[in-house]
């Protein structure tokens, strides 16, 4: 990769275009919030209704969004320049206490030409 700022992320095991030249590990990033009283009280309220829970949905993408920051943080660390296979779980402690989990393997990759 020419660019300082590129970084390779991606589901696949085997992304075209780019040669793996190192495994370095697995990386991962967590993030655990809570949806607080105030939230819970207007997702129950909400969930009279039926249909979409904004503020849940966007307390979610917050989580996933920091766990993939950390993990791509976490690879950076580790002398990557990219992640492959990543992958994305979460987990609920209580009913408002949720943690989310991205995690993959930390490599060091080449970009090839065709």
């Amino acid at each position: 990769m020419t660019k300082e700022e590129e970084f390779l992320l991606t589901t696949t095991d085997s992304p075209d275009g780019y040669k793996v030249k190192k495994i370095l590990g697995i990386a991962w990033g967590s993030d655990v919030r809570s949806k607080g009283a105030s939230s819970n009280l207007v997702a129950l309220l909400r969930s009279f209704r039926g249909g979409s829970v904004p503020e849940i949905q966007n307390m979610a993408q917050r989580a996933r969004k920091t766990s993939i920051d950390r993990m791509i943080a976490a690879a950076k660390n580790m002398g990557a320049n990219g992640v492959m296979g990543v992958r994305l779980t979460g987990f609920t402690f209580r009913n408002d206490v949720v943690e989310f989990i991205a995690y993959g393997t930390a490599v060091v990759v080449k970009k090839v030409s065709r």
